[in-house]
């Protein structure tokens, strides 16, 4: 809705756009079958009992596991937003014209896990803003224009489990797991369970494991990585338009772009660490790491590779789970600016020639944590600034052409030069610091001494 506040001078509008969305998961508990033989016509025979050799069915047309459905059920995944918008537009003069704009985006959404517990699913929160005011003047007969922008763009995220009680354990993947040994978890329907157990008096595929899950994790303990981000852009533009005649017409345009980019980035793991359990194999954890302090050791390749090669270590701490934790926070931050100028000249009517050129400057910052600090790897010291892009001059050329006299048609041609701009990530990443600690154990040797999933009385891989 709209209308005039000061009729001729000022005009309001507000909107509002609300979503809600559901989806249904449908999971089926199948069991692979092992009853089937492929006859001398190619076909495949009836399920009897005497065809049973221990390897499962595969359809020749499909390649595909012939298998039973055993039971289903339905998980559900919400999401809800509500967009609103107000804007303000103002005339204080016949030439001049100051307009302001909010853009406000709520939302949220629940997806549960689909495979293991659903209460290690995911629930989402976030608020999207994005303020502009922009004010515009013609002067000297309108052959000047003066047009002037500041804008405000935020955004920020927020997740973890379900069950918030989860976002303190770590998250595990069982990988070859079937549903026989992995159902006494207590998150699948009892019906589907009764038909995967295995060598029991009622097990129609004895020699075969009924419900496999192979590579497939099946997903116990909290939901893995949380986020807690926060993203501001801050802009503001000036640009001046000049119109005039020399040999035709000329449009002259010179302006400068300024805008910093701030970024906080959560590195979180629910309960401090990925665990991806092998079953009966190998176990592998995975935590994010901060070298420099703390009282664990972090190793990583040497001068030479290889199963036999050297290796480095590093003074470290592993950082926590939980949200404001030391070190589990990374501001990162991009300051950019251009400057341009550009004639657009129409010799002739029917004719117009542009003619361009732009300078742009990039520069990405070290994440705060880290500026005035040395590299704990190299030793050297860490400034403020750790890439400028300077020096980038984009031309930009362009002819237009109406055939026609009278706007109906025309041929245009045009070449310039871009430069893309560097994304935040690299700031998180690559000048944030980032370590990732990966260690594999052996299962065989793990205790019930070890006082955490840290793998201290493990014997290394």
């Amino acid at each position: 809705i709209g209308g005039p506040i000061v009729k001729g001078r000022a005009w309001w509008y507000a909107g509002v756009a609300p979503e809600l969305s559901r989806t249904d998961y449908t999971r089926t508990i199948k069991r692979e079958t092992d009853c089937h033989v492929r006859m001398a016509n190619g076909k495949l025979s009836t399920c009897e009992s005497q065809y049973a050799d221990g390897v499962p069915d595969v359809d020749p047309s499909t390649g595909f596991f012939i298998t039973d459905s055993l039971a289903h059920d339905t998980r559900s995944a919400t999401s809800r937003s509500f967009a609103s918008l107000a804007k303000i537009n103002v005339a204080p003069t016949d030439t001049q014209n100051v307009q302001a704009s909010l853009i406000v985006l709520p939302g949220s959404s629940d997806s549960p896990q689909l495979y293991g517990n659903p209460a290690s699913g995911r629930h989402t929160s976030g608020l999207t803003t994005d303020a502009a005011a922009r004010w515009t003047a013609k002067l000297n007969d309108s052959k000047t224009e003066v047009e002037a922008l500041i804008a405000w763009h935020r955004s920020t995220l927020d997740s973890g489990a379900l069950d918030p009680t989860l976002d303190a354990q770590p998250s595990q993947q069982l990988i070859n797991g079937d549903l026989d040994t992995l159902g006494s978890l207590g998150y699948e329907p009892a019906q589907g369970l009764a038909g995967c157990t295995d060598h029991s008096a009622n097990d129609p595929y004895p020699l075969i494991v009924n419900c496999p899950l192979g590579t497939r994790g099946y997903e116990v303990g909290g939901p893995g990585g949380l986020n807690h981000d926060t993203e501001d852009r801050r802009t503001a533009r000036l640009a001046i338009t000049q119109r005039g005649e020399l040999l035709g017409n000329h449009e002259v345009k010179a302006g400068i772009d300024v805008e910093d980019d701030l970024k906080s980035t959560a590195r979180l793991i629910s309960g401090g660490a990925l665990i991806t359990n092998y079953l009966g194999s190998d176990v592998r954890i995975q935590r994010w790491a901060q070298l420099g302090q703390g009282d664990e050791t972090c190793t990583t390749p040497g001068d030479s590779s290889g199963p036999t090669g050297s290796t480095k270590s590093y003074q470290c701490q592993f950082l926590a789970g939980t949200v404001g934790a030391p070190g589990t926070q990374v501001g990162g931050q991009t300051l950019d600016w251009a400057a341009y100028l550009r004639d657009s000249w129409r010799p002739v009517r029917t004719l117009t020639l542009n003619a361009g050129l732009r300078y742009e400057d990039q520069r990405l910052r070290y994440a705060e944590s880290l500026r005035d600090t040395t590299d704990p790897l190299t030793g050297e010291h860490i400034g403020t600034t750790a890439m400028a892009l300077t020096g980038n001059l984009a031309p930009r050329l362009g002819a237009i052409w109406d055939p026609t006299s009278e706007g109906k048609s025309k041929l245009y041609a045009s070449w310039g030069r871009f430069y893309e701009a560097i994304p935040m990530d690299i700031n998180d990443r690559s000048f944030g610091g980032e370590v990732s600690d990966i260690r594999d154990f052996n299962a065989g040797s793990c205790g019930a001494s070890d006082r955490r999933p840290t793998g201290a009385s493990c014997t290394s891989a």
